[in-house]
């Protein structure tokens, strides 16, 4: 992922890291730094995000968990939030895939994108296309992490639906290619058929062009492993198919949707005509335990509990002290913290792997046997291997 080091720097406030001190962290917190590369006054990087992490794809995602590393802190989001009201067409969420489908309708005025948006896109490898709606979603995109799209309204049919497809539909997507869809592909569709292949791309049919005067915006939460599936089952790997099939936060729709709102108003002198949503945001995630014990276990010393909470707290978490150690609900962005040795995992990269003990503990007790099930497994193998088979993993 290339990131642009001035833009990743406007993230933080009042004082930035410095392009030595991002170096330095990190690959620390488990993303190096496979390139940098200087264009004019411009420091780009690129930057390698694990499969679990599509929460630090983006600028704004990087620089949380560079904020958490370094205990600096982030510059307010500034979001011009629309009032909903009625909406301007029926929406429909026949899928469970989808829990969230936020969207505006406006009218676009005259207008272009912005010099400094069409230069960011250029450094990180995009060509801007030189519309406003096309521009500011892929802006957003980089820069805050949450795919949105913007379709030709006037070229949408009635209503628009979020279902399953149907044997024998077909969709022609950006890239010009005619698409097979089967009963797993999870598609927007009006009531001429499918318009987009959700979370993956759009269809060319509805795509907005220079002729286009209104929109029909889209942001929406789509399930991870739908769009994972799909993405690989078309060969199709777009960068919302990317963040969506690693997990998207599933309570910023709205928040991109208001924000490329206001991108079109500025860019395009863009006229509101509705804003609305259907469907639910999820509820706030169960707390995990951290007791003192399992988090000393992992680390191999014995770590303060009161620097624990400060670590979590930094990440976003909402931490509570308990008689034996401590109880963290994870924010939103965070799908992957799920169990208790999530939390002691995060509590060790935060404060930094080149702190933990370089000699191994001592064992204290005598280890357990193994289990009968896996004697039995070892013995059968040794069984087989001696009558002539190979073992395959």
């Amino acid at each position: 992922m290339f990131i642009l080091l001035s833009s990743l720097q406007g993230e933080f406030h009042p004082s930035a890291p410095t392009l030595e001190a991002v170096r330095d962290r990190l690959p620390m917190l488990g993303f190096p730094i496979d390139g940098l590369e200087q264009i004019g006054e411009h420091t780009v990087l690129e930057v390698d995000i694990t499969a679990n992490r599509g929460d630090v794809m983006s600028h704004r995602g990087l620089a949380r968990d560079l904020a958490a590393g370094l205990g600096l802190s982030l510059a307010p989001l500034e979001v011009p939030r629309q009032t909903e009201g009625n909406p301007a067409r029926e929406i429909r969420l026949e899928a469970s895939a989808c829990s969230l489908y936020a969207t505006a309708e406006l009218s676009l005025g005259a207008g272009a994108t912005p010099e400094d948006a069409k230069r960011f896109l250029t450094l990180l490898g995009l060509t801007p296309k030189c519309l406003p709606a096309v521009d500011a979603s892929n802006e957003l995109l980089h820069r805050y992490g949450h795919p949105t799209h913007a379709f030709d309204a006037d070229k949408v049919r009635g209503a628009v639906r979020v279902r399953w497809a149907k044997a024998g539909e077909t969709l022609i997507t950006l890239d010009g290619v005619s698409r097979a869809l089967t009963p797993e592909d999870l598609v927007i569709a009006d009531d001429a058929g499918p318009i987009a292949m959700a979370g993956v791309m759009g269809g060319d049919a509805t795509k907005v062009t220079e002729t286009t005067t209104r929109v029909l915006l889209e942001a929406a939460y789509f399930d991870p492993k739908v769009v994972r599936l799909m993405a690989r089952r078309h060969g199709l790997h777009s960068d919302a198919s990317h963040r969506f099939g690693r997990g998207a936060d599933p309570l910023m729709p709205r928040v991109a949707r208001d924000l490329l709102v206001a991108r079109l108003q500025a860019w395009a002198n863009a006229t509101v005509q509705a804003v609305w949503s259907v469907g639910q945001e999820p509820p706030t995630a169960a707390a995990i335990p951290l007791s003192g014990s399992l988090l000393n276990r992992i680390a191999g010393e014995t770590l303060a509990l009161g620097e624990a909470a400060l670590l979590l707290g930094r990440l976003g978490c909402i931490v509570e002290a308990q008689p034996e150690g401590l109880k963290a609900v994870p924010p939103s962005w965070r799908h992957d913290l799920a169990i208790p040795e999530d939390l002691a995992e995060e509590v060790l990269r935060l404060r930094g792997y080149d702190r933990l003990q370089a000699v191994l503990p001592p064992l204290d007790a005598d280890p357990e046997p193994l289990q009968s099930t896996i004697l039995r497994a070892q013995s059968l193998a040794k069984r087989m291997a001696h009558l002539g088979f190979f073992q395959t993993v």
